[in-house]
């Protein structure tokens, strides 16, 4: 049986959460900057993991070539950069999304895929973060319920 990946039902979950009504003229969304941090989280991944394969790629083929690898290789010091850059960049947007209170249940369930998602890939300091702030955002949008 094939089935749906988790990530998939959580970004058509958000989709759907936050479509404007056909011929609808409203304001932007409420979460637009938390939706639109969701986009750029999945652009910074991609980013994040064409620079591991790339630098992968790179130790190949030194290894190949017989290169003993050493610490300080120039070849792997820049790909293990590339590397670092791309988790930077991508860490800043889960922090980001953490500094942005949920104006509604868009902006929830924004935060819900992130953490959804460090379930497959590993929970870092900012999803710890951008948990502290989901907890946060629940109890004003929904007082009482976490009591």
């Amino acid at each position: 049986m094939n089935a749906v990946p988790r990530r998939a039902i959580l970004g058509a979950a958000i989709a759907a959460a936050t479509a404007p009504a056909a011929g609808s003229t409203a304001a932007p969304h409420a979460d637009a900057a938390l939706i639109q941090l969701h986009a750029s989280l999945h652009a910074t991944e991609a980013a994040h993991e064409a620079a591991v394969s790339a630098a992968s790629d790179v130790e190949e083929r030194l290894i190949a070539q017989g290169v003993q690898l050493r610490r300080g290789h120039p070849e792997m010091q820049d790909a293990d950069a590339r590397v670092d850059a791309a988790g930077d960049t991508w860490a800043a947007v889960i922090g980001q999304m953490a500094a942005i209170p949920a104006a509604g249940m868009a902006g929830v369930a924004v935060k819900v895929a992130r953490l959804c998602a460090a379930l497959d890939d590993g929970v870092t300091r900012q999803d710890g973060r951008l948990a502290d702030s989901l907890l946060a955002d629940m109890a004003r949008l929904a007082p009482g319920a976490l009591t």
